[in-house]
């Protein structure tokens, strides 16, 4: 849910014409960085940026070990806020002379996020459905809104659908048949991650009181590079 795809590309990009030629390549790479993901990938409160090469001389031969990224307060799209985002970029690859990059090996990305701003979010998007609520605690979801006063509920565990978006699987619910329809097919899926940077697989859902924490791996195919 990133600005789209190329985001990655742009933000990769720098690391290659940042390293080439500077004299203290951390500290350079780390600033232009933070710079490029406020721009081109989302706004938040706080990021940081940190490069592991060890030996140090890789750095000259155009490679990285790895590329974390550890945001807080992300804006992940639409208005979405993830408390905290992790991404690692592993064996990356550039060209120093051509100042491209050649290839980027598996990555892997971590977001919390918060119920309420799940909720803010999903009722920005639905003002179809009146006093629209997520909760979530102990690995379950329940979804509320108000019917003619009436609370109708479903609550159920989410589930990966299409690699990177999150449904909710009911098992319960409570209210008229029409209204749970409706509000399953109004809320679902609940989280959407198609539009993140660079394609992702969805590998762990880790539901706690008020949070949900999601693990997926990705690695950006060829067609990113050029």
């Amino acid at each position: 849910m990133f600005r789209g795809r190329r985001a990655l590309l742009l933000l990769l990009a720098a690391v290659a014409i940042m390293l080439a030629g500077c004299t203290n390549i951390n500290e350079t790479v780390a600033a232009k960085l933070k710079q490029a993901l406020q721009e081109k990938v989302g706004k938040a409160a706080r990021y940081d940026v940190k490069l592991e090469t060890s030996p140090q001389y890789k750095l000259a031969q155009g490679k990285v070990d790895k590329l974390t990224v550890t945001g807080n307060k992300v804006d992940i799209g639409g208005d979405l806020i993830a408390d905290y985002v992790c991404i690692d970029i592993n064996d990356i690859r550039y060209n120093i002379t051509g100042r491209k990059l050649s290839s980027v090996g598996k990555s892997y990305i971590r977001m919390d996020i918060d119920e309420n701003a799940l909720s803010t979010f999903a009722r920005r998007e639905r003002k179809d459905l009146p006093g629209l609520e997520i909760n979530l605690d102990k690995d379950l979801v329940t979804l509320t809104m108000l019917r003619n006063g009436d609370r109708q509920s479903v609550i159920g565990k989410l589930d990966v659908d299409r690699e990177n978006r999150l449904v909710l699987v009911p098992n319960k619910s409570y209210g008229d048949d029409a209204s749970i329809r409706r509000l399953l097919d109004g809320v679902n899926p609940i989280l959407d991650l198609s539009k993140f940077a660079f394609p992702m697989n969805i590998t762990d859902i880790d539901i706690s009181k008020g949070s949900l924490r999601l693990k997926a791996t990705a690695k950006p195919p060829a067609s990113l590079f050029k």
